[in-house]
């Protein structure tokens, strides 16, 4: 048997169910719903850390100076235990990044 004069397109169909029952339940289509981020307290603190890395400079001018003077004149006299105490430092602030 043919019947003519129906022209229904499925997936048209299937849309307006879905959409009818978002409505029915009060929520929005997957288009309408507004992205998020949400961002942890120990990124934020590491997006601190690295913006005032970026305000710091390269190279400490002042102390480079200094420190090749003290060289050239033969009065450099670097702090062992102070040097040590730093890479220490260091090497433990390496383990928690």
């Amino acid at each position: 048997m043919r019947i003519d004069g129906f022209n229904i397109d499925p997936i048209k169909v299937y849309r307006e169910q879905i959409e009818q029952k978002e409505r029915a339940e009060g929520r929005r289509s997957a288009a309408e719903q507004a992205s998020t981020l949400e961002i942890s307290e120990r990124t934020q603190e590491l997006q601190v850390y690295q913006a005032r890395l970026k305000e710091m400079p390269d190279i400490r001018e002042e102390l480079v100076e200094k420190v090749r003077r003290e060289v050239d004149e033969g009065t450099y006299r670097p702090d062992a235990t102070r040097i040590a105490r730093g890479m220490i430092r260091e090497a433990l602030l390496d383990r928690r990044v």
